[in-house]
């Protein structure tokens, strides 16, 4: 019998599991110190920088908790429900652990692994290799400001990137699966997913479906130009373009979510309580929202405004630039040679322009809401542009490649030590922690406050005190601060009704202090506790605090 020989893997290699963990052990290393100094920090600094829209999200998964739901009829949302979202996770834990801290950082934990591992499934479709684990690494530093607060501080943009990158991944995954079961499966679990992203309402056929089916019309579209132009074939085209699996399936996934967005406009405004898009109209070009736009943009990439020239700030702000600019000649270079590149990598470049191109013209054109936070999710796409074009420069100049990987790794790091610095040093919230203590020394449980105060204290309280938001439309308007009028947006829906037996306070700024100081509900002599920001009124209990109401 013939003997047979067993063939090395390669030079000193190992195979399985093994193997590809000592291949990567180097990026893999800098995902692991990424993700520990990501929550030690967020640990020791996070309550300096809590805002009302941060703190509103772990009063809803308490309420979720309480109520053993994943969406609740009982509460005021905004403009996007997030039925499949970050809520899910934060109620779970709050059935597991008192401390709201705890949850917090927990939290941000379970839900940074859910996005790495969606990255890092998108970057295997996509063909990344190493450079993926390298970009995965990256999505857990302090890239901008913005990305801290709306991704590590929010929580709400996380599922929006999980959405995305799954999306992508299944996308790129259908265009290379063979007819079959394993086809129809990806095509089953795309549209569920799309539905119910979808539920949470239109923002994201805006965001992710409508630019997706165009980041993959158009790179075919220009590819089989001369086609076109020689015989003018449309149904010959329309075939072709249907015959491409990962077409079709960005197309089932905006129907699945145009369907979804319907049931949560005809069905769920029904029982549940949140605003929509529904009421953007169209206007002139806006030329000044133009200028927001491209002005914001370096900011994305974590330039820093209001700090010293001659300090640190100064090279992670150069830093930022370069990796602005980089990123998008970069998308640019993919585009202009589709050939050298694949498929997902010309889709991605394509995707990161469309979806910019449809946010300008929103802003520009309607009345939309500008904020540049909206261009975050796209822009998050330089990490893999970026890792393609380290994929194709390392084919050709490994060592020039290596060379690109240092200099980008040490520009991502440059701005990272500067918004950790910049976030060390901001404390918002010395004088709100102030009054928190002092409310539970003197067994206070429930209060009033405007929006911008009232779930804030009820965090840092640790649950402890319930608030009713007043103020309407959550600004400091004296009539609707006199009244206590219930401002129903990110809070209980009918808190207004409620009558707490025992005393209460009032808490406003010293701002807001001003406009109502002539009314007979916050005279001097129910002043309790006074700092340099805020006011505490004091009351016996909610009848006698409505009695003064004029």
């Amino acid at each position: 019998m013939k003997e047979r020989t067993r063939q090395p893997v390669g030079q000193g290699q190992l195979a399985g599991p093994a193997g590809w963990l000592r291949r990567n052990a180097l990026p893999l290393t800098a995902l692991a110190l990424s993700a520990l100094c990501c929550l030690l920090f967020m640990h020791r600094y996070v309550n300096q920088w809590l805002d009302a829209d941060d703190a509103s999200e772990m009063v809803l998964a308490r309420l979720l908790a309480q109520e053993g739901g994943i969406i609740s009829p009982n509460w005021h949302y905004s403009t996007e429900l997030r039925v499949l979202g970050h809520q899910v996770v934060l109620s779970l834990l709050f059935r597991l652990f008192s401390s709201w801290h705890t949850v917090r950082i927990l939290g941000l934990a379970i839900l940074m692994c859910l996005l790495t591992a969606s990255f890092l499934y998108f970057a295997h479709q996509a063909g990344l290799g190493r450079w993926g684990i390298w970009a995965a690494a990256a999505l857990w530093l302090p890239l901008s400001r913005t990305y801290v607060q709306y991704v590590f501080r929010n929580f709400g943009y996380i599922p929006y990137l999980v959405y995305m990158f799954l999306t992508l991944g299944m996308v790129f995954q259908l265009d290379r699966s063979a007819p079959g079961l394993r086809r129809r499966l990806l095509y089953g679990v795309l549209a569920a997913l799309s539905f119910a992203v979808g539920l949470g309402g239109v923002r994201e056929l805006m965001e992710l479906y409508l630019p997706l089916v165009g980041a993959l019309l158009l790179p075919f579209l220009a590819g089989h130009r001369r086609d076109l132009e020689r015989d003018g074939s449309l149904p010959g085209l329309a075939r072709a373009l249907l015959g491409q699996p990962a077409l079709r399936g960005s197309l089932l996934a905006l129907a699945g979510a145009a369907a979804g967005a319907v049931c949560n406009q005809k069905l769920l405004h029904r029982y549940l309580s949140f605003g929509s898009f529904g009421d953007v109209w169209y206007h002139t070009i806006d030329w000044q929202t133009i200028h927001w736009f491209f002005e914001d943009l370096p900011k994305l990439f974590g330039f820093v405004v209001e700090e010293p020239v001659f300090s640190l700030a100064t090279l992670g702000n150069l830093s930022s630039v370069a990796l602005c600019g980089l990123s998008f000649w970069a998308a640019v270079h993919i585009l202009r040679r589709p050939r050298q590149f694949c498929r997902p990598a010309v889709w991605i470049a394509a995707f990161f322009f469309v979806s910019l191109g449809m946010h300008l013209f929103l802003f520009a054109a309607t009345d939309m809401y500008y904020t540049a936070r909206y261009n975050m999710l796209e822009l998050m796409l330089y990490l893999p542009i970026l890792g393609f074009c380290g994929q194709k420069l390392q084919k050709y100049a490994p060592q020039l490649a290596k060379t690109a990987g240092i200099a980008v790794a040490v520009m991502l790091i440059m701005v990272s030590v500067v918004q950790y610095r910049t976030h060390q040093d901001w404390h918002e919230n010395a004088d709100i922690l102030d009054i928190t203590c002092w409310l539970q020394q003197n067994e206070y449980e429930y209060g009033y406050a405007t929006f911008w105060n009232s779930n804030i204290l009820t965090e840092l309280s640790n649950g402890q005190i319930g608030m009713l938001a007043i103020g309407d439309s959550g600004r400091p308007q004296p009539e609707s601060i006199r009244a206590l009028l219930p401002y129903n947006w990110l809070i209980r829906r009918h808190a207004e009704d409620y009558h707490h037996p025992d005393k209460v306070f009032v808490l406003l700024t010293r701002d807001e202090y001003a406009l109502v100081a002539d009314a007979p509900l916050f005279s001097e002599d129910r002043m309790l506790y006074l700092n340099g920001k805020y006011v505490v009124f004091g009351y016996s209990d909610t009848e006698s605090l409505y009695s003064l109401v004029q």
